[in-house]
Formats: C-alpha cells, sequence, structure tokens
C-alpha cells in the first residue's frame, strides 16, 4: 500500500486503483476492529462513509481510533465526522518538501484549489 508518494507497482498497488482502495477498506476495517489505538487518514469520502457503517454495524472501542485530514482539504468531511461523535485530527505537512506533498495532494483532485481559494477569501456575510 502507499499514501500520497508514487511508488513502484513492484512496491504498491497504482494509484487510483480498484485494488488500492479495497487493500485500505480491509486494512482500516481490521485496525478499527481490533481496538487498537491508530489514525484513519484518508480524504476518500465514499470510504469514510462505508467506516461509518462498519463502526454502526460491528461497534469499536471508543477513543481507541480516529480520523485524520490534511489541514484546508475537505474540512467539512472533517466536521461531519467530528459531528457523528469520532475523534478527528487536521494534520500539517512540514519539513524541506512540504510544498510539494501539497501540491500531490492537490493534483489528486484539483478541485480542491477552489475550496482553498473559498477558504482563504471566507464565507460572504
Amino acid at each position: 500500500m502507499k499514501g500520497a508518494y508514487l511508488e513502484p507497482e513492484a512496491t504498491a498497488f497504482p494509484r487510483n486503483s480498484p485494488e488500492l482502495a479495497a487493500r485500505y477498506r480491509e486494512l482500516a476495517k481490521t485496525l478499527i476492529g481490533s481496538g487498537h489505538v491508530c489514525s484513519i487518514a484518508t480524504h476518500d469520502i465514499l470510504l469514510l462513509d462505508d467506516l461509518h457503517n462498519f463502526i454502526g454495524e460491528h461497534g469499536a472501542a471508543a477513543g481507541a481510533f480516529e480520523f485524520e485530514m490534511l489541514l484546508g482539504l475537505w474540512d467539512s468531511q472533517l466536521d461531519i465526522m467530528k459531528s457523528r461523535g469520532y475523534p478527528t485530527r487536521e494534520y500539517v505537512v512540514y519539513g524541506s518538501e512540504w510544498f510539494l506533498y501539497v501540491c500531490n495532494r492537490v493534483a489528486e483532485e484539483p478541485i480542491r484549489i477552489y475550496q482553498a481559494l473559498i477558504d482563504a477569501v471566507g464565507t460572504p456575510a
């Protein structure tokens, strides 16, 4: 499996492949169901809804997991998870290659640039 970085297909499933999504979903459910402390870091709305349904059906140890998202990307979805009673966290990228990381995340879903602009300007009164 992989995250935001481009890895050879011999090492990881291709980005946006059904195999990658299925494996992430399987492992996330295993972690949540195990009761071990873990963080589920994803911006995949369908995956988050699926995990919410899984938790509703199977239960999970309160406080044993949290959902994480990159600061400024899909804040509304993070708010939804928080309103559902889940612990949430926003993470901030730093270091010498932070801008490359953020550009990579925006490139995954270019619509995010519009959301960033809306967030920067603020909501009109």
